[in-house]
Parts: C-alpha cells; sequence; structure tokens
C-alpha cells in the first residue's frame, strides 16, 4: 500500500516533468476517499510569473 506522503511526492514529481523546475510551493487540498482503496487527491501549486 502506498501512503499519503509517498502519493505526494509522486505527484510533485510529475508537476516538475510537465512544468519544470519552476513548480513550487505543492499544497494538499484534499483527499476524497473513491472506495476502500482508491482515493482522489486534489493538489495545488505555483508557478511563478517570470514577467512581473
Amino acid at each position: 500500500m502506498v501512503t499519503v506522503k509517498e502519493s505526494l511526492e509522486q505527484i510533485k514529481g510529475q508537476f516538475l516533468d510537465l512544468f519544470g523546475s519552476d513548480v513550487t510551493d505543492v499544497r494538499l487540498e484534499e483527499i476524497n476517499e473513491k472506495d476502500e482503496n482508491e482515493y482522489y487527491f486534489t493538489v495545488s501549486f505555483l508557478i511563478p510569473n517570470k514577467d512581473a
């Protein structure tokens, strides 16, 4: 079984793969149980505005 912490680290790694090292401040917003062994994670993150 994968822990919540391990799942979040995997999600963060996927964000880094998609958006590069600009991803900062990854936050767990909520966890919803789909069934006994499956969960939905709502995660947010920031990408700094380089134009500002």
